[in-house]
């Protein structure tokens, strides 16, 4: 059973020792029978220990003398139960299989609610395709525009629909950890509320669905949908039911990008590995914590990643967690921010205690001695973790693409929808799964945000009752880094673009350093508290406000304007940069 080891707590995990510790052969001496095996554990080598022993004829001619026949004979037995016990365990650590569960091991199985689709409705008057905010926020806005509709979900999630924002903030760093195992977090205001949408009893049941007068919300729980069918307006499911509706949400999601290296490996090794995405794998990085891992690794450099690495090292104040970001770029959140607030960003990390390696890949994995999870980055490099979590970029899920004879955008990716976000007649998208037109900013686009999940399912479900509204509002991203700081922004956000900065610092009310993307190092004090404008053939197509709130309705005014600016510093002064 996996039990973080104690041992080298108080040394730095980084090492550069040459020793990887790699699967190796031994030969039995006297047979010349070949067992793979993995040395790097103190099991196998106490195994290695009693093969040797076994095999070595003076030891037991030395037994059979001292002993006499009775105690050879259950010596024998012993002999053989041990060489049978060793080579199936041999095996199993080599194909990967466990003989017990492990405290980490991921779930295998996903509930299904309904058990059997016998018990979901053959026909819905609105049927919605996923159970994440896009769904729910759909859902809500039908039934405010239609009281009595009959709306189904189908998610294969086995829970009802949630909010994901907190997974990787306010539940993990929660130092109240009986409010985060009831998945309740406190709000700004200091109110305390459930990640769910609703409670349980919201929901009618698949099976009263059909028959409810008043209407109502059901989610089939566990299911997924394999293809739509938009001419004959049906979906069917895995085991072949098919569903007719008369309007359809697609609200697929996102999945994070897999990694041929992480993939490969044996059962053992991705139990200690971990891909952060959804209420499920939270509920598994708080129970490895709980169960004492105090090294955690975190692969990636992008928002969640930082979120996870910020959120993990406030809880590490009190648990004694240590965490170390993989930066396989050169920088963090390189995508989104101009490089002195990177460099800003890694600097604030480091003084929380989070150590930052770059390395482009992981190469090889395997347990060490100390019964930790041993990352190489390269020959002279590696990492001993208690576990790895993995936060590549994802990719809208448009697996029933090909199926349902539907369009995906090959450069954003995404079903390929208009400003309506319709597909089709009586088919839309919306959430991370959708590219649609952007009238504000004259674009496609494909965002994967919470913040676009409920505005684009709220306009879905406001044009599946009939309101014909293209998608103007401009979806906000937000993210705190504790309670220290943090940011909202709106619009393409693009390092490759020219941006414009302008920062207040702490102790200067007055004036403000402007900084554009030539200047690449400044000082840490100069990034107070500012606003970025991300600019392309000097009209404004992004706006970040850097731990400025409350500004978003200006910031969504200056885009909607969509005209060139003389003087930039006039606009910044409409974002109160120098106002306490």
């Amino acid at each position: 059973i996996y039990k973080p080891s104690n041992l080298n707590r108080g040394q730095d995990p980084i090492n550069t020792c040459t020793s990887q510790n790699l699967p190796t052969f031994m030969i039995a001496p006297s047979t010349g029978t070949l067992l793979f095996m993995h040395s790097n554990t103190n099991n196998v080598k106490k195994i290695q220990y009693l093969i040797r022993r076994a095999f070595h004829w003076q030891y037991w001619k030395q037994q059979k003398e001292n002993s006499g026949e009775y105690g050879w004979k259950i010596s024998k037995r012993i002999l053989g139960a041990g060489a049978v016990a060793c080579t199936v365990y041999a095996l199993c650590k080599y194909f990967g299989i466990s003989p017990s569960k492990q405290d980490n091991q991921k779930p295998v199985n996903v509930s299904k609610y309904p058990a059997k689709s016998e018990d979901i409705p053959d026909e819905v008057e609105y049927l919605i395709v996923g159970g994440g905010a896009a769904a729910f926020s759909a859902s809500r806005t039908i039934k405010g525009r239609d009281a009595t509709a009959k709306i189904l979900i189908i998610s294969k999630e086995p829970h009802y629909p949630y909010m994901k924002p907190p997974l990787s903030k306010e539940l993990l760093f929660n130092q109240n950890r009986e409010m985060a195992e009831n998945l309740t977090f406190p709000q700004w205001n200091g109110s305390v509320r459930s990640i769910f949408f609703e409670v349980d009893a919201f929901y009618t049941p698949c099976e009263e669905l059909a028959e409810s007068k008043t209407g109502g919300v059901a989610v089939a729980r566990g299911w997924q949908v394999q293809s739509v069918d938009s001419h004959k307006k049906t979906v069917t499911l895995e085991d072949g039911k098919s569903i007719k509706y008369g309007k359809c949400l697609l609200a697929t999601g996102s999945t994070p990008t897999k990694l041929k290296g992480i993939e490969e490996q044996p059962d053992y090794i991705k139990e200690r590995i971990t891909y952060y995405h959804n209420l499920s794998d939270f509920k598994q990085i708080d129970h490895v914590v709980k169960n004492g891992a105090k090294t955690f690794a975190i692969f990636g450099n992008g928002l969640l990643c930082c979120e996870l690495a910020c959120a993990m090292a406030l809880r590490g104040k009190s648990s004694g967690v240590k965490v170390i970001i993989i930066m396989p770029s050169k920088r963090l959140m390189q995508d989104i921010l101009p490089p002195y607030l990177s460099q800003w960003l890694r600097k604030k990390f480091e003084s929380m205690g989070i150590t930052v390696v770059r390395s482009h890949k992981m190469k090889r994995f395997s347990i060490g001695e100390n019964n930790m999870l041993k990352i190489a980055l390269s020959k002279k490099r590696y990492l001993d973790v208690d576990h790895l979590v993995v936060c590549t970029p994802s990719k809208a899920n448009t697996e029933i693409a090909e199926a349902s004879r539907l369009e995906v955008d090959a450069h954003f990716g995404g079903f390929f929808a208009n400003s309506e976000l319709a597909i089709s007649s009586n088919l839309y998208a919306a959430g991370d799964c959708a590219s649609y037109y952007d009238e504000v900013l004259k674009k496609r686009r494909n965002l994967l945000q919470y913040d676009n999940a409920v505005v684009t399912g709220r306009i879905a479900g406001e044009n599946m009752t009939g309101a014909e509204k293209p998608l103007h509002h401009q979806a906000m991203l937000w993210s705190e880094f504790g309670s220290d700081f943090g940011f909202e922004a709106i619009g393409i956000l693009d390092s490759g673009l020219k941006t414009v900065g302008y920062f207040r610092q702490p102790d200067n009310l007055q004036e403000a350093t402007e900084i554009d993307i030539e200047h690449n190092e400044i000082p840490q004090r100069y990034c107070h508290k500012g606003v970025i404008f991300y600019l392309q053939n000097e009209y404004i197509e992004g706006i970040l406000m850097w731990n400025l709130y409350d500004r978003l309705g200006v910031a969504r005014q200056v885009l909607a304007e969509r005209k060139k600016y003389p003087d930039l510093k006039e606009v910044a002064k409409l974002f109160e940069v120098y106002k306490d």
